[in-house]
């Protein structure tokens, strides 16, 4: 599992670095805002995939966020008391 997470978090943060470093090195002269901007995106979305990996991998995880989860939504559907 955490070969995994290492592995998503590199490939997320792989383009953003690209970028900087062709900058870097003057091959691209022009920086460009979209590109920066979708790079800029994957890169900080990394942490998103996480979740989904324990989820996927893990059992304990997967039982622990089913229990969070149930708590919520029986919460959220308890009638008000006014």
């Amino acid at each position: 599992m955490l070969i995994l997470v290492v592995t998503i978090f590199a490939l997320c943060w792989l383009p953003f670095n690209v970028y900087y470093l062709l900058l870097d090195f003057g091959i691209t002269k022009k920086a460009n805002f979209l590109i920066f901007l979708l790079c800029h995106w994957l890169a900080m979305s990394s942490v998103c995939y996480n979740p989904f990996v324990y989820c996927w991998l893990n059992e304990n995880f997967r039982k622990e966020a089913k229990k969070f989860f149930r708590c919520i939504i029986e919460i959220r559907n308890r009638p008000e008391v006014l």
